[in-house]
């Protein structure tokens, strides 16, 4: 037998609504007392209830869940624990369900398979997290099918949001400027940038960095990938930085080059951050060898909620494009974060 919501509302007393409202997580938003929370809830429970997920459906035209689609290839998804908690939070909020799926190049350029993946995955949308080295293909058939989607981390004329990298280098390298910091290098080792298709905030970190050192009327120092393989030259490259007369006073990294930084100034003797200040972009404030770091905070989380709340706006409204958006960052200074001004 079929327990239908209007029975557990009868039950417990109260009306159809608030049974709702209890049993799809939104009583607080309701404002819902504890004690009538209680009892919707030992009724469902007493009589098993389960939501008819077919009959919502027929009755709202949605399946109610949202597939979180990654790459399978080697460096082309990126989906941080906070971004997954973000749109897992966001959806709920939604009364919608997360799904997960990693599919590969042949399927994501397969006009057998790909038109016809929300069908077969009973989702409603998707969050695209296929960051870069995209196939046209890809691209193309988004756009020509329609398919309601979200790009997460990757650059797009539309329906796509990122952090702000380049406001976040800006945001680092004036306060490093704004402290008495003067010699500031950057180091990129993760990236090659002779490859036409190079992840955009790679481009954007350094041209934050680069833009506020020329506002400052300072000279920018760019150290690339070393020749030698990584982590070895990577080494050999940064000791060769810090033995260097005339080193820098502070360094800013796109990831964690830092963290052998770090280690280096703690076996020469260099004092952090008296004598060098060092800067990172992360997920989390970084403290690397027990020493204080200042990090540029993506804010994965927000991006994982942006991305929800677009993407139901295209749930609305399929053909609409709507405007590529950034996540300001937020600066870590090992006390209270500064939020980007942008």
């Amino acid at each position: 037998m079929i327990i239908t919501l209007q029975q557990i509302a009868d039950e417990a007393g109260v009306d159809r609504a608030t049974a709702s409202r209890v049993l799809s997580g939104k009583a607080s938003i309701a404002r819902i007392s504890r004690e009538r929370i209680e009892r919707v809830t030992a009724v469902a429970l007493r009589l098993n209830y389960r939501k008819n997920v077919a009959a919502k459906a027929i009755s709202t035209g949605r399946l109610g869940a949202v597939d979180l689609v990654l790459s399978r290839g080697d460096d082309t998804s990126n989906t941080p624990i906070q971004m997954q908690v973000g749109i897992h939070d966001s959806l709920a909020r939604h009364d919608l369900r997360m799904q997960m799926s990693w599919l590969s190049d042949d399927q994501f350029t397969n006009e057998n398979f790909l038109p016809f993946f929300l069908r077969e995955h009973s989702a409603d949308g998707i969050l695209l997290n296929y960051t870069h080295h995209i196939p046209p293909q890809l691209r193309d058939m988004v756009k020509k099918y329609e398919l309601p989607t979200v790009w997460l981390n990757s650059r797009h004329p539309a329906d796509c949001i990122c952090p702000d990298d380049l406001g976040g280098a800006e945001l680092v390298t004036r306060h490093l400027i704004q402290t008495g910091r003067k010699k500031i290098a950057y180091l990129d080792y993760f990236h090659n940038f002779n490859d036409p298709d190079v992840h955009y905030s790679a481009i954007d970190r350094m041209e934050g960095y680069r833009r506020a050192m020329k506002e400052a009327g300072l000279e920018t120092t760019i150290h690339y990938r070393p020749k030698d393989p990584p982590l070895a030259g990577w080494v050999t490259a940064i000791r060769a930085l810090l033995e260097n007369p005339n080193r820098p006073d502070a360094i800013i990294s796109y990831g964690h080059e830092n963290e052998i930084v770090s280690i280096e100034c703690l076996r020469m003797g260099i004092k952090l951050p008296q004598d060098m200040t060092l800067a990172v972009f992360g997920d989390v404030p970084a403290r690397f060898a027990g020493q204080s770091v200042i990090t540029v905070l993506l804010q994965h989380s927000e991006i994982g909620a942006s991305a929800v709340d677009m993407l139901m706006q295209k749930l609305e409204h399929p053909k609409v494009k709507l405007a590529a958006r950034k996540v300001p960052c937020l600066l870590d200074l090992g006390d209270d974060p500064v939020m980007l001004n942008s």
